[in-house]
């Protein structure tokens, strides 16, 4: 389960592909400075409140990622194994509050319907990532959860509703570090891996689709 490719010692402590670690971290750094963009439309703009929900999850799913890729030497793999598996859940969580924020943004009436249907989806790859061990769960959650959010954005902005093809063109994009996850592309197994690739590519989507939100709010607020 324990998988990695270098470990270093500095001064008595063990870090396990250091370089992975630090791209969880600016994957945190970027989630929280989308969180505060966000922040600012939650009283004025339905849906926002649930759209900045989102990127904390996502934020705080790569700071338990540090811990994943970084500092595995200092947990047993039992435990290890339920560090990983809340790091899938908290990042399905964000999507949860994605389908919500976007609901609440374009369909007010049917809230509660997606609700139902996203806490069902959350328990599915939930319960589906114990049984398999793998994280392709958690890309199902978050493909089934963002994908049709991407088409109602490009939809809406083509029948000139208030929207931005940046959150779109967000969400279209990340499902190239999904790619490079899953067929391990790797530049450089033991200093820049498929791992620290795919998490730079999702920060630079995780960026678009706040400049999208922004905008969309922005133009909701005027």
């Amino acid at each position: 389960m324990i998988k990695y490719f270098t470990e270093f010692h500095f001064h008595g402590l063990i870090i396990r592909d250091p370089q992975t670690a630090l791209s969880n971290l600016l994957m945190f750094l970027a989630g929280m400075w989308c969180f505060f963009r966000i922040s600012k439309f939650r009283k004025t703009i339905p849906g926002a409140e649930a759209w900045r929900f989102f990127f904390f999850f996502f934020a705080l799913a790569t700071f338990v990622g540090i811990f994943v890729h970084g500092f595995s030497a200092y947990t047993p793999q039992h435990i290890h194994f339920w560090i990983w598996i809340s790091m899938g859940w908290l990042q399905m969580i964000g999507v949860f509050f994605a389908q919500v924020g976007t609901t609440k943004l374009y369909f007010k009436e049917k809230v509660r319907m997606i609700i139902v249907i996203g806490l069902l989806q959350f328990i599915f790859c939930g319960i589906l990532m114990i049984i398999t061990r793998k994280f392709a769960a958690v890309n199902i959650d978050t493909g089934v959860g963002l994908l049709p959010i991407m088409f109602i954005n490009f939809s809406q902005y083509k029948r000139r509703i208030v929207s931005s093809t940046w959150l779109g063109i967000g969400i279209a994009t990340a499902a190239i570090p999904a790619v490079i996850a899953g067929a391990k592309l790797s530049i450089s197994e033991a200093y820049f891996n498929f791992n620290d690739l795919s998490h730079l590519l999702v920060i630079a989507c995780t960026i678009m689709m706040c400049v999208g939100l922004e905008r969309n709010f922005s133009s909701v607020k005027n």
